[in-house]
């Protein structure tokens, strides 16, 4: 059979991608080298408890909020219940000492909540949280009436950043660390994010924060349904090696670890930009652009602990804990102890509703603090790598204990993660907790490449995260089918 596409790579980018071409009337085939589509959304579960590792919470999942649409666009709305997160406090950032500051849902309570405890910067955070509005209105599919304009959907994203934009605008120092908080839902410091792309991020949560129930593995469960009803074919458990061209130079197809070509003359990939590289071979692309994929710096890496309590936790129902740390400038820097960085927990779900309480802690980390074990591979780590991994979990343990009472005395650590273990599941060379980052300077790949009927498509190409993986695929067939149909099909998805 041949395919009017492959895409490589079933995570939400891919099955997004597949979804939207399906539906128009493409014929699609889906490769996943998991043996299951959407592996990091599902997470994973370990002595009765389900632990999220690609999914927490979002913005955009209010009624008319933009990934709301998306979901209507899919027809995957009507079977994902969603659950708002506390109105009065989404996000609570704990300082050393116990002081806190609770982020309410919407503009105008934040506005309120942020001049209650800066009173004197109320000015300076009125202008501030206008221009995070105003940032997200000029984003096309953020908001489907924008003009895409001369230099395309992400011409906003290059300067200023969030730091000049808060060292302009905003005096206190303290009022600048919390407005910065959020970076780690893109995983790029201050003063390397365009502001635009920070706004596009945390402006959505702003205007509401919500959870699905069932986690990221109902969304993927939901996801599968949606494609086994467009008749995509999916090949699970399948490596994609290479693209193969016919004499003319032509894409002829997908050609995979199980030795079949999956014949196409088009071909969306969701890989890492370096791993894409590997499937074309190094004749294909030219020099210039290897070399601009090649250097594509990706975001911070991370220490995950993943935990079940004793106890329920009411501190993490429909709110996530940062704690603040001592940290004043990069909370990744491999020369800080862990015990002075942002570390964010995050709530879970147990398997049936009623085993233990899961909860996941994750700490910003640079991949350089586990370089001296780069070359080992997973499952055959050596024994001083292992006797970090563990040190490092048993630190972040005693942090959380100490610093929230809450839990002291009900943590039982289930599993944990390091650089090393994030490269090897998700992917990512760098270990990046969301792969390529968007920094001002740099100019990441966009959808459409220079090779006939070969497109990308992936949180490199967009923004991270649930948001930033489904409008990739949004921008990708966009490219394909045209911007302005498909944005005016999601404009019509209103209710």
């Amino acid at each position: 059979m041949t395919y009017d596409f492959v895409v490589i790579g079933a995570g939400i980018s891919g099955l997004t991608t597949a979804l939207i071409l399906a539906r128009h009337g493409r014929s699609v085939a889906l490769v996943e080298k998991a043996p299951e589509i959407a592996p990091l959304l599902r997470g994973f579960s370990r002595s009765g408890a389900h632990f999220e590792t690609g999914f927490h919470y979002a913005g955009g999942l209010d009624e008319e909020g933009i990934l709301t649409r998306f979901f209507r666009y899919l027809e995957i709305a009507d079977e994902v219940e969603t659950t708002p997160f506390s109105g009065s406090c989404f996000d609570r950032l704990r300082y050393p000492g116990g002081d806190e500051f609770h982020f309410p849902v919407g503009y105008d309570a934040l506005n309120a909540a942020l001049c209650e405890a800066f009173p004197a910067a109320a000015g300076e955070i009125t202008a501030y949280l206008d221009l995070v509005q105003s940032a997200c209105s000029t984003l096309p599919y953020l908001n489907l009436d924008a003009d895409f304009g001369a230099l395309g959907p992400f011409g906003a994203l290059q300067g200023p950043t969030l730091a000049e934009v808060l060292t302009r605008g905003i005096s206190p120092p303290a009022l600048r660390r919390l407005l910065a908080l959020h970076t780690l839902l893109h995983g790029v410091p201050a003063a390397e994010v365009p502001f635009a792309l920070h706004a596009s991020v945390v402006g959505l949560y702003y205007r509401s924060a919500h959870g699905i129930r069932g986690g990221g593995k109902q969304l993927a469960e939901v996801l599968a349904r949606q494609l086994a009803a467009r008749g995509i074919s999916i090949f699970c458990g399948s490596r994609a090696l290479a693209l193969q061209w016919d004499a003319a130079g032509a894409l002829e197809g997908v050609l995979t670890d199980r030795h079949d070509l999956l014949r196409s003359r088009n071909c969306v990939s969701s890989l890492h930009p370096r791993s894409f590289l590997d499937l074309v071979g190094a004749a294909a692309l030219r020099p210039a652009y290897r070399k601009r994929l090649l250097g594509l710096a990706e975001t911070c890496s991370g220490y995950l602990g993943f935990f079940t309590a004793r106890r329920p936790v009411p501190l993490l129902a429909g709110s996530n804990l940062y704690l603040a740390g001592k940290a004043e400038g990069d909370a990744r820097s491999p020369g800080m102890p862990m015990e002075d960085r942002l570390l964010y927990l995050a709530g879970g779900a147990t398997d049936d509703g009623s085993g233990p309480h899961a909860l996941v802690a994750i700490c910003p980390a640079d991949v350089a603090e586990t370089s001296a074990w780069a070359d080992s591979r997973h499952g055959g780590r050596p024994g001083a790598y292992r006797q970090f991994k563990a040190e490092m979990m048993a630190r972040m343990q005693a942090r959380i204990e100490e610093e929230v009472p809450e839990l002291q005395g009900a943590l039982t650590l289930r599993a944990g993660a390091t650089p090393l273990t994030l490269r090897h599941y998700l992917g990512h060379p760098g270990g990046g907790l969301y792969g390529v980052g968007h920094r001002v300077g740099q100019y990441n790949p966009q959808a459409a490449t220079r090779l006939p009927g070969v497109f990308l498509t992936g949180q490199a190409t967009a923004a991270p995260g649930l948001l930033g993986g489904m409008l990739s695929g949004f921008l990708t067939c966009g490219e394909i089918l045209g911007h302005d149909r498909l944005r005016m099909e999601v404009k019509r998805c209103a209710h």
